[in-house]
């Protein structure tokens, strides 16, 4: 039986949850409502949408079913990282919105 590396393992780790930002997308709606934050996800199809406010520095993550139905879900520390670094020109650090 042959058994992987472990720094081969951690490797392959990384390469796939650096997919998580390709299956979906990241919009801005600075200092919106809540509302507005569903209605601006609203014209995506199903998947994952995260909304980012940089006024008030939080993330909220969106899942839009085959239905179109939006709800909005748990956002993981690994999503929330991956969504700092794609905007990290910005100096500034967003948080989950509670």
């Amino acid at each position: 039986m042959n058994k992987l590396p472990l720094k081969a393992l951690a490797t392959v780790m990384c390469v796939f949850s650096g997919s998580v930002l390709a299956e979906s997308s990241v919009i801005e709606c600075n200092d919106c409502t809540a509302m507005q934050k569903v209605n601006a996800v609203a014209g995506y199809d199903n998947g994952v949408v995260f909304v980012a406010d940089f006024v008030n520095y939080k993330l909220n993550k969106f899942v839009i079913s085959d239905d179109k139905k939006i709800n909005q879900a748990q956002l993981t520390a690994s999503e929330v990282q991956q969504v700092n670094q794609q905007f990290d020109y910005r100096k500034t650090t967003l948080i989950a919105a509670k």
